[in-house]
């Protein structure tokens, strides 16, 4: 497990349950990690879904960094997970 930084300022929808996922992680910045940078300045960011544990990748589609909107974005892919209940003993 790595550091990584913060992509606060884009919103989706997870494309498995639709719960709004509104904080990603991203190691693509060059500046030291745990910052929160715009989602303009970097090109892929992931989200685990709080709710169905789905993970979401996002990626850059197209334009330079000053005039990406947030259409240029788009799911990249799914990984979606099965949560199963676990036995705690061992």
């Amino acid at each position: 497990m790595g550091a990584f930084d913060f992509v606060r300022d884009y919103a989706a929808d997870c494309p498995k349950c639709g719960r709004q996922i509104v904080e990603w992680q991203t190691k693509d910045n060059v500046l030291p990690y745990l910052n929160t940078v715009g989602f303009r300045t970097v090109d892929n960011f992931s989200a685990l879904c709080p709710d169905c544990k789905t993970l979401i990748f996002i990626k850059f589609r197209t334009k330079p960094p000053e005039q990406r909107e947030h259409s240029d974005y788009g799911v990249a892919f799914v990984v979606y997970r099965a949560v199963e209940d676990q036995d705690d003993e061992c």
